[in-house]
């Protein structure tokens, strides 16, 4: 994951691990201000490929996301008023015991995969696409909701009513993806 410090007027700073692409922000910067505008529902103003975690200097609060696909992934795991988190699975383990998840070992035997929020160990889970977690240092607390879903039509997305109709999004929708590429 890729750092990014942002020094606030009042000597605090923010920061920002982020994996992926933004398609719609210039720099990743960008992302902790559309936090500081819109709190954790800046997320839904991001289009892209992406797990971040941003620090909140203030609030003493991480907040952490993964884009609404899932094409990148965000480990985590909590213990003793602390979290970890990563985008690959192996870091989080390193040096510690860990004990076999039995339903994750069932599910990976059967359909070669571990679905979210599951690992193959008890102590480390994974967000599931379109889901969001904030963490407080000060309580040691871990939020977790999903701000987006495929069946909830959170981008307001209207059902064309003819034909030409289906037609014209879907050209609009292919260049609107390629631009922001």
């Amino acid at each position: 994951m890729e750092r990014i410090v942002i020094k606030s007027a009042e000597n605090n700073s923010d920061w920002l691990d982020i994996a992926g692409c933004i398609y719609n922000v210039q720099s990743y910067d960008m992302v902790i201000e559309l936090y500081h505008q819109y709190g954790t529902k800046c997320v839904e103003k991001l289009n892209g490929d992406f797990a971040f975690v941003l620090y909140d200097s203030c609030k003493q609060l991480l907040f952490g996301a993964v884009d609404r696909l899932g094409a990148k992934t965000l480990y985590y795991h909590v213990g003793d008023h602390a979290i970890e988190y990563d985008t690959a699975f192996l870091p989080l383990c390193k040096g510690k015991e860990y004990t076999i998840n039995p339903y994750a070992r069932q599910c990976y035997f059967s359909m070669q995969y571990i679905p979210s929020p599951y690992t193959i160990v008890n102590e480390v889970n994974k967000l599931n696409p379109g889901e969001c977690f904030t963490y407080s240092q000060l309580t040691g607390e871990l939020k977790i909701w999903q701000y987006w879903d495929l069946y909830s039509n959170s981008c307001r997305f209207e059902s064309p009513r003819s034909y030409e109709e289906a037609v014209q999004m879907s050209e609009f929708l292919i260049s609107d993806a390629v631009r922001l590429r």
